[in-house]
């Protein structure tokens, strides 16, 4: 017993001396030796991995709002389109019975986060014949509405200096103006919701070249001018006045057109493709369920059998896009995390891996690597992609892999995904697999300590 309690401690020592001491992967290697133990400190970055691209079909797309076609050769077209919510409180009286209707506009602020901004997209207004009912909307949510368009906007990011544009919608807005005035009831919701469900908003299906984020007003960004306005004037007067109406809800819609690839093509919802089976490249495309699904199928092996104490000193994850694949397809996604996929190996949006510095450590000493529920607090594990220099840092995982090594954790693997909070994009990410012959493979970078 006595020897059991030494020996946890001179590992416990020499792993807190690991995080002390430098990185230098010519140090690492130290052994002591006392009352006939030894401990050893290792390294490795030979452990198998698996990778594969998945089609995912949960992405909550929830107050988030995407307009636009990207198409080429490698990744295919996506496509992007968004449902708003006209915001019910703001629905008020006009000050004057005999109001005299004059125009109407959508105005949308915008900012151009995927392609190239020297090309032009119209951008069509159409009315939703289907309300918001359900509250989580996904990449592959649509909602109901009249093909007849309210009105076009040709959108050139390039030759815009106020990155705002606006569609006219002279019917659109008369019926609003209509309403308002000889509707009596305007304080019942469920009334006002039977007369406007909504707002779509999409791209001429032919046109490619951008997506743009499309952001609304909020309590920290009160005066971002994303809303419905309304031209009037009173009979006695040519001054013109206006009443502007906001969105309070949103989503986006995001197709994805796989048959320019012939390795991709056919791919469902579902479905996974190894990546030795696709050049060994992996693919991500931001928002739209295309993702790259990461296994250590021998992890477990890792330890040995004849390892009496076993402890991981650090685990990193290295991931970077493929060398020259930037200037082909744009800056892949900004920031990303890691869903990791429950015990029966199915996937679930909140599975997330944490920031595991910024969890205390419980009673047990332990730490939680996954969440279960995610909210605006929760410290997802990101890595922000550094555009300066061409890459991805290393993807602190130390608890997990432990996890996983010791069998508390069973070894499922997990997806990578955007952060559900901070990334509104359909960005695109080619990676090298362990097998390709660049520079710039995914590895797992493990040190660790056996007696």
């Amino acid at each position: 017993m006595k020897k059991n309690i030494y020996s946890k401690g001179l590992l416990l020592a020499v792993i807190l001396l690991y995080f002390t001491s430098c990185n230098n992967l010519e140090e690492i290697g130290l052994e002591i030796q006392g009352d006939n133990l030894i401990v050893s400190t290792h390294f490795t970055d030979t452990v198998t991995i698996k990778t594969s691209v998945t089609l995912v079909d949960s992405l909550i797309t929830n107050n988030k709002i995407l307009i636009g076609n990207l198409n080429d050769d490698k990744f295919g077209k996506t496509s992007t389109s968004s449902y708003l919510h006209l915001r019910l409180d703001t629905l008020d009286f006009l000050e004057d019975a005999d109001a005299i209707f004059d125009s109407a506009e959508v105005f949308f602020a915008y900012t151009l986060v995927s392609g190239q901004e020297n090309t032009s997209q119209t951008i069509n207004l159409f009315e939703l014949t289907k309300g918001f009912e359900d509250s989580l909307y996904y990449q592959t949510s649509n909602l109901d509405f009249d093909a007849n368009i309210l009105g076009s906007s040709e959108i050139n990011p390039s030759l815009d200096t106020v990155d705002i544009f606006t569609i006219r919608a002279d019917g659109y807005g008369e019926k609003i103006f209509n309403y308002i005035k000889n509707f009596d009831d305007l304080n019942n919701p469920d009334k006002v919701d039977e007369t406007f469900k909504g707002l779509r908003v999409a791209p001429n299906p032919d046109d490619e070249g951008y997506a743009l984020k499309i952001s609304l007003p909020s309590s920290q960004s009160p005066s971002i001018p994303t809303y419905v306005r309304l031209y009037y004037r009173t009979p006695d007067s040519e001054t013109v006045k206006t009443k502007t109406l906001f969105f309070n809800r949103s989503f986006f819609n995001a197709k994805l057109d796989l048959s320019s690839n012939s390795d991709l093509a056919g791919l469902e919802f579902g479905e996974s493709i190894p990546t030795n089976q696709l050049k060994n490249e992996g693919y991500f495309i931001g928002g739209t369920g295309l993702t790259l699904k990461i296994e250590f199928p021998y992890l477990d092996q890792l330890k040995g059998d004849d390892v009496e104490f076993f402890g991981i000193n650090r685990a990193q994850l290295s991931f970077d896009p493929i060398e020259g694949s930037i200037s082909n397809y744009g800056s892949p996604s900004q920031f990303l995390s890691f869903i990791v996929l429950s015990e029966n190996g199915e996937f679930n949006y909140s599975r997330r891996l944490l920031d595991e510095s910024a969890i205390t450590e419980g009673a047990d000493g332990k730490r939680i690597t996954v969440s279960e529920v995610i909210g605006n607090e929760t410290p997802i594990k990101n890595v922000g992609y550094n555009s300066s220099a061409g890459t991805y840092p290393m993807a602190e995982m130390t608890s997990y892999i432990q996890e996983v090594i010791e069998g508390s954790r069973k070894n499922t693997g997990f997806y990578l995904d955007l952060n559900p909070f901070t990334n509104e994009n359909v960005n695109r990410l080619l990676i090298s697999d362990p097998e390709h012959p660049g520079e710039s493979q995914l590895h797992l970078r493990i040190f660790y300590s056996t007696l």
